[in-house]
């Protein structure tokens, strides 16, 4: 397991002096969202303030020691698993360069980006989208060119989404997500989701056309984009899907679900909360979620990840106390799953990070199924199919019950302030000193 700390370092133009090198100053904080993006390879993008900055991690070592040279298969083998805290064995540096993209009003908010072209690993072109408080969106459409000397970064494009005006626009925290390519490999115009947390808004953009404006009952915290019946397979389909068509929203205690493909408002919502040391009228707010498949993973205030089958709205399973405070961010550690089985999501690992300087990595694993749930004291207003009302809040298992277990976690120097997939199942994260963690495992193949 490779766990390595880039130092950050800023771009000399070819008139400077290495004497004027300078750390940039400490990022400005922002929302839950996730400010990091991966760009393939060793190339990242980060916002910060109202600037979005590219950041390319040098191959060159600074020192290699063997604190964490443990494969990340000897954890599921092992009987008894202790809490397991890694240090970083590797040091490289990280040069930024800012971005020629256009600039925000106010303080960005989160960051999306979406391979359109090419390959990770060589010439590609990507989509990167990014919000401000104020729901105002950029995206720039950047070619990547490996060489021998690093990563070209060239800005093909820019341009800005068509603001909805509001009455009273307050700035406030805003989310974004970018769909993912379907089988053609290349997508001209994806979709691009944007929430407004006080707004109380979802817009859905395809390219720099507004074809989606929603009001939603609750604040939306976090978006994702899944697939609808492409999941199963190209037998399925016609004609290949060119991009995900369903968009997951969580609203408060609820995951909401948007049919890109129904010519008129297609909506589905249902409670997915509910916590046992709460009175049957408490609620929970999500602040992130990761689908895979049909698995969706949803993080919160509660510091527990719940796994949720978003075909019949069950739980799957729970990771209780993944955190010591809050959780901000959870993914999956692939973007594919490789069956189709029910309990597929057994053995893959779920990346959690947290307003402060804790990440977590776990797993689930399946225990036996509960037939009949048992209502506790705090839910005696609660009926005991909570499956058969869109009104009430899921509380019964969905076939085998998972439990989630931790495997290993590390804490950086300061907060995170976003953190991204990293190659097939690896993960990184930037701190507000601006210090990247990349952790990536040895055979880079799931759990």
């Amino acid at each position: 397991m490779l766990l390595t700390r880039a130092t950050p370092e800023i771009a000399l133009a070819p008139t400077e002096k290495a004497s004027s090198l300078r750390l940039p100053p400490e990022l400005s904080a922002g929302s839950f969202a996730s400010r990091l993006c991966w760009l393939g390879a060793k190339c990242f993008v980060a916002a910060s303030g109202s600037e979005t900055y590219a950041l390319q991690v040098s191959s060159k070592l600074q020192g290699v020691s063997q604190v964490a040279d443990r494969d990340y298969e000897a954890f599921s083998e092992s009987a008894q698993r202790t809490e397991v805290v890694l240090l970083p064995n590797r040091q490289t540096s990280a040069v930024w360069s800012v971005l020629a993209q256009p600039r925000f009003r106010t303080e960005a908010q989160c960051l999306a980006s979406s391979l359109v072209d090419g390959d990770l690993d060589g010439d590609r072109q990507c989509l990167v989208a990014c919000v401000d408080s104020l729901g105002a969106l950029a995206v720039s459409r950047l070619h990547l060119t490996e060489c021998s000397s690093g990563t070209q970064i060239q800005n093909r494009s820019s341009f800005t989404g068509a603001t909805v005006e509001h009455p009273r626009v307050h700035p406030g925290p805003s989310c974004c997500a970018l769909a993912r390519p379907g089988r053609s490999k290349s997508v001209r115009s994806p979709y691009i989701a944007v929430a407004g947390y006080l707004g109380c808004t979802v817009s859905v953009y395809e390219g720099e056309l507004l074809v989606r404006h929603m009001r939603t009952l609750e604040h939306p915290s976090s978006l994702t984009f899944g697939s609808g019946s492409g999941a199963f397979g190209a037998q399925f389909h016609s004609t290949p899907c060119e991009h995900e068509e369903l968009l997951y929203f969580t609203e408060g205690p609820a995951i909401s679900l948007c049919d890109l493909r129904a010519p008129g408002m297609s909506f589905r919502r249902k409670i997915i909360g509910g916590h046992a040391s709460m009175s049957s009228g408490a609620t929970v707010s999500w602040y992130s979620c990761d689908l895979v498949g049909y698995e969706m993973a949803l993080v919160g205030p509660q510091r527990c990840v719940l796994v949720v089958d978003v075909r019949r709205w069950g739980v799957l399973g729970r990771w209780w106390s993944c955190l010591k405070y809050d959780a901000t961010t959870v993914m999956w550690a692939s973007a594919t799953s490789p069956s189709l089985d029910r309990r597929r999501t057994q053995g893959m690992l779920l990346y959690v990070s947290g307003r402060d300087n804790e990440m977590a990595c776990g797993t689930l694993s399946a225990t036996a199924p509960e037939t009949q749930p048992q209502q506790t004291t705090h839910e005696q207003g609660r009926r005991p199919n909570a499956l058969s009302s869109s009104r009430e809040p899921v509380s019964a298992p969905c076939g085998w019950q998972q439990k989630g277990e931790r495997l290993f976690g590390f804490r950086a120097e300061n907060g995170w302030i976003g953190a991204a997939r990293y190659g097939e199942c690896g993960w990184a994260g930037l701190t507000e000193r601006g210090i990247l963690y990349t952790l990536r495992t040895w055979s880079g193949k799931e759990l």
